[in-house]
């Protein structure tokens, strides 16, 4: 049967490995509890730093300005897997990824992660490069923190945030008909050409050019020959017209000797 005291306080930090719950004892430890509610509220923790020796894993951001005060209760004792303190020696916050055994004061535990939050914790151990110095070759990143059992009045707190740079989500585009969109611009701008377009200049010719056509009298009679209308004979009102004639002399003899006396 465990001896710990109940929660009285709760939060969440979103990680680019998953999300991970914790639960904090705000009134057994109230000092050292608020401070990092408010480090959670302001948006300060940045990324994991990397995994200690003994098995904890620091957190970057959210540091206390100065080491804090030690701080304990009698019925928290033991540090186990996923329990949340701060470490004296080097002012930064922890999660424990393994039962870790406390000698001295430089600890002080505040909370536990609940749930499935522990294989997220798992996970970030288990799957991250470190270096020699077992620190985090890709960092995983806290995304956002929020707090949502405060405990105290932590009022409004600047967002601060991390300094680091947001990985673009995949755009997805729906597929969907083709529209055409009939566009009139061309037109328009036809239009618009012909409404501004400058007339053409006619070209005057040089004077002795222009009045040429008007003094040259064989232009004229050529003028007035082509207005006249050109009246043509036929062959055959020729023909008749000839023989007219002879009828008429003919005619004319007839008279001459009926005329005779004798």
């Amino acid at each position: 049967m465990s001896i710990e005291p109940s929660t009285s306080s709760k939060c969440i930090i979103n990680t680019s490995k998953g999300r991970i719950d914790v639960e904090l004892w705000a009134r057994e430890l109230p000092n050292t509890t608020k401070i990092f509610l408010e480090s959670c509220q302001g948006q300060k923790l940045q990324r994991f730093d990397g995994v200690r020796s003994n098995g904890t894993v620091t957190i970057v951001g959210g540091s206390p300005d100065k080491k804090l005060d030690y701080e304990r209760h009698a019925r928290i004792r033991g540090c186990r897997r996923g329990s949340v303190g701060y470490d004296r020696n080097v002012n930064q916050w922890f999660f424990a990824s393994q039962e870790c055994s406390i000698e001295d004061d430089s600890w002080i535990l505040i909370g536990k992660i609940v749930g499935e939050s522990n294989y997220v914790l798992r996970r970030i151990v288990g799957e991250s490069q470190l270096d020699d110095r077992g620190k985090f070759v890709y960092p995983p990143i806290v995304n956002k923190t929020e707090v949502t059992v405060p405990h105290f009045d932590l009022g409004t707190l600047p967002q601060v945030g991390p300094n680091l740079p947001k990985e673009e989500k995949p755009r997805f585009f729906k597929r969907g008909n083709a529209k055409v969109k009939l566009s009139y611009e061309e037109e328009e701008e036809e239009e618009d050409y012909e409404r501004d377009a400058v007339p053409l200049k006619k070209i005057k010719p040089p004077p002795g050019v222009k009045d040429k056509g008007k003094n040259d009298p064989s232009t004229k009679t050529q003028a007035l020959k082509e207005k006249e209308p050109t009246e043509e004979i036929s062959l055959r009102e020729k023909e008749t017209l000839a023989l007219l004639s002879q009828f008429q002399q003919r005619q004319k003899g007839r008279d001459n000797i009926l005329n005779r006396r004798p």
